[in-house]
């Protein structure tokens, strides 16, 4: 074998060599790959707290303190806050600023009785609620005149005359919650209600068919004065 044939059959053999190394070699996967992503950071997600803390469900609870998930103590900043859906309004028998929400088969109102514009650093001075709730004791915003007549005891009760096309209730407060919860009530005829006088509004209680239903309630907080 001559010199240059020699070479040549070294240099096969060399390239043989490198190419059998190059197969098996790992591959490296870096190299095609596409450039890394910028560096976003995702938004974390709602808390446990933040998603529960305005979580309403039938059978809320009704207390001159809270209503639901809200303390009726805390100012009107801090309820919106709490609750995104509540939304500014006014109490229309009175043009006072207020609060208002959907809730549980009805709706949740707050005035400040004793401002001409919504001040969120004061609280509601009085809340009026319909709905699915759960009164003092247990009783459902679903009973009847007779199961609140037997768990609240005496109270007394007033009829005025509403305006043309507005509904008609009559009002109960109940001695052991004077102040705290005006009831009223719906479905009764009031031409059979006796008044103890016909230049009072005031009305005889036992006249009230137990059958007649709660519409809705007024909830005045603690601490709150009247007026």
């Amino acid at each position: 074998m001559d010199l240059q044939s020699r070479k040549r059959r070294d240099l096969l053999a060399v390239l043989l060599s490198m190419s059998a190394a190059a197969c098996s070699a790992p591959q490296d996967d870096t190299a095609d790959a596409a450039p890394d992503p910028p560096n976003v950071v995702a938004a974390a997600p709602p808390t446990a707290a933040a998603q529960t803390q305005c979580e309403w469900e039938s059978g809320f609870r009704i207390s001159r303190d809270s209503i639901g998930p809200l303390a009726t103590t805390d100012p009107v900043g801090v309820v919106k806050e709490l609750c995104s859906q509540m939304r500014d309004t006014l109490w229309s028998s009175a043009d006072r600023p207020g609060i208002v929400m959907p809730i549980p088969g009805g709706e949740l109102f707050g005035k400040q009785s004793f401002f001409e514009v919504l001040d969120e650093e004061q609280r509601v001075t009085l809340w009026e609620v319909t709905g699915d709730g759960l009164l003092p004791e247990g009783i459902s915003m679903k009973s009847t005149w007779g199961d609140l007549r037997r768990a609240y005891g005496p109270g007394s009760g007033s009829h005025e005359a509403p305006p043309k096309g507005t509904p008609d209730y009559v009002t109960v407060l109940f001695d052991r919650y004077d102040t705290g919860f005006v009831f009223f009530l719906r479905n009764l005829d009031t031409s059979e209600l006796e008044y103890p006088s016909r230049f009072e509004l005031d009305i005889d209680l036992s006249t009230v068919p137990d059958s007649a239903t709660i519409a809705k309630v007024y909830v005045r907080p603690p601490g709150v004065p009247e007026r």
